[in-house]
């Protein structure tokens, strides 16, 4: 809208959509129509736009997508894909060929050659497909490659992977072909292969069969030589060769259990066995047989016999069996069962000399028979030793002994308690009841008063005695300790049987003349004994006392005679080893 005025502008706005299409240089016009002032001409009615395509650079383009791919030679025809990374908007072409490398056309693949469209309505992928020859060579690997060129737009690219690379792997090893065996003679033999193949190249196949060294009289050694001479599509000739070898190696077989190894007497050797035998072909062969012996078939002695079948076809293979039957003589000399050792006791029965039965050897024997008594000096233990020494009519030696060995009693232990006023016991009624009597008492412990073998207590004090019996004379020996204590259990012992002296006169007539603790002589009691003068000095103190005091002064205090003067004292009698009270009293002392 114009409002008159001299130079008055407008503009128009035209909106341009920014896409991602690769395209050419596009134009487009706006026109000027419909003035409103009649007086106002349009004088340029229309004008020219143009826009510049920004999708293009050089990153766009087409180009392989792989640039190396293997292919098993039998998989018929390879694909190779060709790709553009944008879309355009106009359809271009892109030329592409094969190029030989070690894969060479038509031997190994069918070249190609031809033009891929793009952009348009065509699609961003096109492919190239060729096809692979499957020949019969036996080859490396081999390759060729497709390149693409000439593209008929400059608004895209060919890119750096122009060139793709495709691998043939051969197929064609000596899998599946005839391989060469080994067969025994006598096999059968199989039928030569058909060999054929499924490839789209077409084989023809001769076959040519040659034998050598078979001997129809005898199987031996010989080979069979099959050759397949073969020729494909694209005129590649390969040659495969099997070679059949047949061998006579196995020696002939046993048909029987075969006999083995034994060991016999002499009325046991079995008679030969007769065996047969086979080929390879189950055809039967000669057996030979041949019997050794040795030790002029002896039968005291023993002896060995060898058997041999040897067994030879018409081919030479081989073979034998051998069987040793070893003879023996009638086994070694033998007793009937006896006790070979034997443990007594000294002083039991000795067992009887048992009666031997010989069996074994060549019989017709001859018996000696010693016994003998064996001492030892580290024990009184000893063995009687029973021998019989046999030799058979061939002049073997057998020993056969029974030992008898003897065992001592061993030491016994007696212990005897016995009251002092018991009456006098015989020590030999106290051995044991299988012991010799007329052996001897040794005083071992204690003041003992023996009597030959008789012990009188009311002889003893209160205490333990030990005495050793032993009796060496015979071939048995006995030993005894005896323990002997002699107790107070039959005495009264009570503090009132506890009497002391009233009178002490020490005149040396044998009467009073110590001061004594009587009536308890048998029950083991300690004293120990203190006496006052009638001041309570003490004079007199004696410890485990023995009635031994007669006057006697402590230090000769009282006059060069060391004696106390008369009169009466006063005394303290403490049982040391009993819970008693203590015992006191008066005593008087008289010197003349």
């Amino acid at each position: 809208s114009f409002n008159g005025t001299d130079g008055e502008q407008h503009a128009i706005t035209v909106t341009i959509l920014n896409d991602e299409i690769i395209e050419p240089t596009e134009a487009y016009t706006v026109n000027l129509t419909g003035t409103t002032n009649v007086l106002v001409p349009i004088n340029t009615p229309q004008a020219n736009g143009s826009i510049l395509d920004d999708d293009n650079d050089s990153s766009i383009g087409v180009q392989f997508d792989v640039t190396s791919v293997d292919v098993n030679e039998d998989v018929g025809t390879v694909s190779l894909n060709v790709t553009l990374n944008a879309d355009v908007q106009d359809e271009f072409t892109v030329d592409f060929n094969s190029i030989d490398g070690t894969a060479m056309n038509p031997q190994d693949y069918t070249s190609v050659i031809g033009s891929l469209a793009f952009g348009g309505l065509n699609s961003n992928t096109q492919t190239i497909i060729i096809d692979i020859i499957d020949d019969i060579i036996i080859e490396d690997t081999e390759n060729f490659q497709v390149a693409i060129s000439n593209i008929s737009t400059t608004l895209v690219n060919i890119l750096a992977n122009d060139t793709a690379t495709v691998n043939i792997i051969d197929n064609d090893g000596d899998e599946g072909y005839p391989q060469d065996i080994t067969l025994e003679a006598c096999d059968t033999i199989p039928d030569a292969a058909e060999i054929t193949s499924d490839s789209t190249c077409a084989i023809t196949v001769i076959l040519e069969e040659t034998i050598e060294g078979q001997d129809d009289g005898c199987p031996t050694d010989y080979t069979i030589t099959r050759t397949w001479t073969i020729t494909d599509c694209v005129n590649n000739i390969r040659v495969h060769t099997q070679v059949i070898t047949i061998e006579d190696t196995i020696a002939p077989v046993f048909v029987e259990a075969l006999p083995q190894d034994i060991t016999v007497t002499c009325d046991e050797v079995p008679d030969a066995a007769i065996l047969t035998a086979l080929d390879n072909c189950e055809s039967n062969v000669v057996v030979t047989f041949e019997e050794t012996a040795t030790n002029d078939s002896n039968c005291a002695t023993g002896y060995v016999i060898t058997r041999v079948w040897n067994v030879t076809d018409c081919a030479g293979n081989a073979t034998s069996h051998t069987q040793t039957i070893i003879v023996m003589s009638n086994g070694p000399i033998t007793s009937s069962a006896y006790e070979e050792e034997v443990t007594v006791m000294c002083g039991d029965p000795i067992p009887e000399v048992p009666s031997l039965e010989y069996m074994g050897g060549c019989g017709d024997f001859d018996v000696e028979f010693s016994e003998e008594t064996q001492f030892s000096g580290e024990s009184d233990d000893y063995m009687i030793v029973r021998t019989w020494n046999v030799m058979d009519s061939c002049g073997n030696m057998a020993t056969f002994e029974q030992l008898i060995f003897v065992m001592q009693p061993e030491k016994e232990y007696v212990s005897i308690d016995i009251c002092v006023e018991d009456m006098t016991i015989d020590l030999s009624s106290y051995l044991p009841e299988d012991f010799d009597t007329n052996g001897v008492f040794t005083i071992t412990s204690g003041e003992v008063i023996l009597n030959g073998n008789f012990f009188d207590p009311i002889d003893h004090m209160v205490g333990d005695y030990a005495i050793a019996y032993t009796s060496l004379d015979g071939t048995c020996k006995y030993y005894v300790d005896f323990e002997i204590k002699v107790n107070a259990d039959c005495v009264p012992c009570g503090r009132k049987d506890i009497i002391a002296s009233k009178t002490v006169t020490p005149n040396g007539d044998g009467v009073n003349d110590y001061f004594e603790i009587k009536g308890v002589e048998n029950c083991d009691f300690r004293f120990d004994v203190m006496l006052f003068n009638r001041w309570g000095a003490k004079v007199y103190e004696g410890v485990e006392y023995q009635n031994d005091w007669g006057g006697s002064s402590p230090s000769n205090s009282f006059g060069n005679s060391g004696m106390l003067p008369a009169g009466t004292y006063y005394y303290i009698i403490k049982v040391t080893n009993r819970d008693f009270e203590p015992i006191n009293g008066y005593i008087y002392l008289g010197t003349k």
